[in-house]
């Protein structure tokens, strides 16, 4: 339903949102990456939907971008149980890789 929606509102920020979310959860990343930024254009993102960016990203290998956002996630008031997964990711992309 929420992809029929998007055709007839496809400017509407909430909506790339939500779809973005459904997207992560359906492991379709480089989506979700896609949705969120662009309702991030329009409105800020709330905590969870800036930790659901930060984590497509991370399953994307873009490093550096899932760091900051699980960061600003949790500065932003990040909700249990998603800040106690965002310090786990997090910790695992500070660590030095092994050679």
């Amino acid at each position: 339903m929420a992809n029929k929606a998007r055709k007839n509102l496809p400017d509407d920020a909430e909506l790339s949102c939500i779809l973005g979310r459904i997207s992560y959860k359906q492991k379709e990343y480089g989506r979700a990456i896609q949705l969120l930024r662009e309702s991030e254009r329009k409105r800020p993102l709330a905590p969870t939907s800036i930790f659901v960016l930060a984590m497509s990203q991370a399953q994307t290998g873009h490093k550096v971008e899932a760091r900051e956002g699980l960061q600003r996630a949790l500065d932003s008031g990040l909700g249990e149980p998603d800040a106690t997964e965002a310090k786990r990711v997090l910790s695992e992309l500070n660590r030095p890789m092994r050679e």
